[in-house]
């Protein structure tokens, strides 16, 4: 129950990271990404734009020790590969044992939708969205 309310320190550090992840992901990725990238390649992009942002890299599940680094960019059937990721979007990603980000091996083809999952950390809170 003392994680199920927020002080208000909290929800202003909740605001913030989502203040950031909308940024990043409604103004300032969408511009920089092209078809027939690799998911690796889209990654990198979120990468780059996330942590320039602020972004503090690692995002902690409700699960204990479930974890993911920055998100899943699946593109395609990739989002259906079956993973250990406790989520909707299962994905190659960077290896079998790393199912996350994306994989170097798929490649985003016109036509295809490119599901990015991805959430924003700042100061131990976060927001999550996926497009």
């Amino acid at each position: 129950m003392v994680r199920a309310k927020k002080s208000e320190w909290e929800l202003e550090r909740i605001r913030f990271a989502g203040s950031k992840h909308s940024k990043c992901m409604q103004k300032l990725i969408p511009s920089l990404l092209r078809v027939n990238m690799t998911e690796k390649q889209v990654a990198k992009i979120f990468w780059e734009v996330f942590f320039a942002e602020g972004h503090q890299g690692l995002l902690r599940m409700q699960n204990y020790g479930e974890e993911v680094f920055l998100g899943h960019i699946a593109a395609g059937d990739s989002a259906n590969y079956s993973s250990v990721f406790n989520g909707p979007v299962g994905l190659h990603g960077a290896h079998p044992a790393i199912p996350h980000m994306g994989s170097d091996m798929k490649t985003w083809q016109a036509g295809e939708p490119l599901i990015c999952d991805t959430g924003f950390m700042f100061e131990g809170y976060q927001t999550d969205k996926t497009v």
